[in-house]
């Protein structure tokens, strides 16, 4: 419900509440890719990632993937296997997801 409070407050005043500083890595609307492992979650910054052209890190002893495909969109896969990637603006990511690992 905070959470929720917290993303209400700053839509009405452009200004975050608890949080702020953390919540203020990125701009609000940068777009981000977010990926869920378990109880970590991690986000990728949109032009990063499409500069880079994909991003590999291990986790949990599993290798975890983005890669940019010719269209430009963007798959996941952890240890070989696919996996949901969420495109949004960070504030909305950030909102549900404030331990987030980001990547930029």
């Amino acid at each position: 419900m905070m959470k929720l409070l917290v993303l209400f407050v700053f839509l009405l005043t452009g200004v975050a509440a608890s949080g702020a500083e953390e919540g203020a890595r990125l701009h609000v609307k940068k777009v981000v890719y977010g990926v869920e492992i378990g109880q970590e979650s991690i986000a990728v910054e949109d032009r990063w990632l499409k500069q880079k052209g994909g991003w590999q890190y291990e986790i949990n002893g599993k290798a975890l993937r983005l890669e940019v495909d010719a269209a430009g969109g963007v798959t996941g896969s952890l240890a070989g296997e696919p996996i949901p990637v969420h495109r949004m603006y960070w504030f909305a990511w950030y909102s549900f997801h404030p331990d987030t690992r980001l990547v930029m």
